[in-house]
Parts: C-alpha cells; structure tokens; sequence
C-alpha cells in the first residue's frame, strides 16, 4: 500500500515485536507520520491479533494508551467477517477527544487498509494457502 504507507519496519517477531509505520503524505493522517505499535496478541488458531501504540498517532494528545483488536470469523469456505475493536484511555489534561472530523480520518484508514489487504489476498492466494 505505497499510497498509504512509505516504509514498514519491523523489529523481532511475534508477541512483543515492535512494528514502524511511516504514512505516505496522501494517506492524510490527522497527526504525525510515524506510528510505533507492540504485538500483544498474535494468535493464528483464533484469527486474532492485538496490539497497542507505543508511539505516534494519538498517544500523548489525546490519549494516555490506545489498542487494536482484530478477529477474523469464517462465514463460509472463501469468506469471513473481520471484526476491529479500539480501546483507549484519554488524558486527563487534554481534550476529551479528537473531533468527528479526525475520529472519521482514523475509521476510514483502518477501512482502506482491510480492503487492500482483502484485495492483495484475493488476487494472490498462494501466500496464504
């Protein structure tokens, strides 16, 4: 996704890994360019991942910590339904949120990025199968 994302780092692997994400200007996100998340979950019998920004993003302007959790169901043999949950811990001394405007930045990037990584999936099989 170079339209979304101009460099991904990763540092070790599985649960504790460290993920760097710098955004292409064109994704448009409402603060900074580089966003740090942990892996908390990783687990592949259940489809699930956690993981939580350690850096960037929201954390510390409006948030004190923010986590992703993701788990993908089976509703038949080609086809499942992601399910994305968001949890976060505002600061005290801060706004109490981000506006409609950043919080609908936020949904939609997390939106394009599934449906890219669905689309890379469903034209290239063989890395999953």
């Amino acid at each position: 996704m170079p339209e979304f994302f101009a460099k991904y780092e990763r540092v070790g692997k599985g649960v504790g890994s460290i993920n760097i994400l710098h955004f292409a200007p064109a994704s448009k996100m409402p603060i900074g360019r580089v966003n740090k998340t942990k892996v908390e979950i990783f687990d592949e019998a259940t489809y699930s991942t956690k993981y939580s920004v350690i850096e960037g993003g929201f954390v510390g302007v409006y948030f004190k910590s923010v986590s992703y959790e993701s788990t993908f169901e089976a509703t038949g043999p080609n086809t499942c339904v992601a399910k994305v949950k968001t949890v976060y811990e505002t600061l005290e001394d801060k706004p109490p949120s981000p506006s409609e405007e950043e919080l609908k930045a936020i949904r939609d990037g997390a939106t394009q990025v599934l449906k890219a990584v669905e689309a890379y999936l469903i034209a290239n099989p063989d890395v999953y199968a």
